[in-house]
């Protein structure tokens, strides 16, 4: 049965990367592009021994790929998929969880209704886990990297995708259907369709896409570096500094005295400044309210997240807000 299970991950997770279990017993011309019409939404049939499964996939272009799928699995399962060219996904989770780590790396993240995350993959497997009799729904978009490279200039240097085998939640407890409803009722019936479609997919992206340091530029030490990676992952949910140093092996003393060596600040004073940082990208777009950003930020409250903005920056979220839509004017 687990055999049988490993399709679901390739298939909702939009099928370019290969099979790494050589006892699957799939054919790969099932999971082949040329075998799905470009442009046009394909419905997937899965064996019954999954149990409940409707899948549709949906090749926008050649380098943008959607998927939802909903089942419900008779039995608990894992998957791995490899993938050998950069790619990035951006996973919507509409109903139920699953649980995504890359293959070898202990840190794990748990994908549940409302959730919003993106991942950037580089020659690495990613592997998931599903519970049974757990109603499981998503949303994958599936982008080639290097298209989306395309839209940043030598001068952009904060990014997320400046990031190689990344999982970083972008949002939580969120409307999902309200940022997907157009790109699924999309009927993908002419020329149209689909160019609406791709802009569609690129502009989902872009709503969530915030910069990001790219501080793998200046940082020596592998283990702060993974620090870094792991806070960066879940900005609102980070593990304690105990947790954290057990995650790279070292005392909590021993790894604030080595971030404060590094990045000229504490562990939890240099997460302090990077999410009223995030905060501060959130803030541009003017339809996210200001306690909504708090929270997604880490902040125990809008007036705890106002109190710190203001400390920072000299401006209330608010007044910052207003600046930057007097200045777009």
């Amino acid at each position: 049965m687990i055999k049988l299970l490993f399709i679901v991950i390739l298939i909702c997770i939009c099928m370019d990367g290969f099979m790494i279990n050589p006892a699957v017993i799939i054919k790969n011309e099932t999971l082949l592009r040329e075998n799905r019409e470009v442009g046009q939404w394909n419905k997937k049939k899965l064996p019954e021994e999954l149990g409940f499964s409707n899948v549709v996939i949906n090749d926008i272009c050649e380098d943008i790929c959607c998927s939802i799928s909903d089942c419900l699995f008779t039995q608990n399962y894992s998957a791995k998929i490899h993938y050998e060219n950069d790619i990035t996904l951006l996973i919507f989770g509409i109903e139920g969880l699953s649980q995504f780590n890359y293959l070898g790396e202990k840190n794990k993240c748990v994908i549940r209704a409302g959730d919003i995350w993106l991942f950037t993959i580089s020659e690495n497997t990613l592997c998931r886990e599903t519970s049974a009799y757990t109603h499981n729904k998503m949303l994958v978009i599936k982008y080639e990297t290097d298209r989306l490279r395309t839209a940043f200039k030598d001068s952009d240097e904060m990014q997320l995708l400046s990031y190689e085998n990344q999982m970083v939640r972008l949002a939580k407890q969120e409307p999902i259907m309200n940022w997907l409803q157009g790109l699924i009722d999309n009927p993908m019936k002419n020329v149209a369709d689909r160019l609406l479609a791709e802009a569609e997919a690129l502009q989902v992206l872009a709503r969530w896409l915030t910069p990001n340091e790219n501080l793998k530029k200046t940082i020596q030490d592998n283990k702060i570096q993974k620090v870094i990676d792991i806070l960066i992952s879940d900005i609102s949910t980070p593990p304690t500094l105990i947790k954290l140093a057990a995650m790279v092996e070292i005392s909590h003393s021993c790894l604030n005295r080595k971030f404060k060596q590094e990045l000229g600040l504490t562990v939890f004073d240099w997460l302090r400044g990077y999410r009223l940082k995030r905060a501060k990208q959130y803030l541009v777009d003017f339809k996210r309210a200001i306690t909504d950003i708090a929270l997604l930020c880490g902040f125990s409250s809008a007036s705890h997240f106002s109190q710190l903005f203001k400390q920072k920056f000299s401006l209330s979220p608010r007044e910052y807000r207003l600046q930057k839509i007097n200045s777009s004017w």
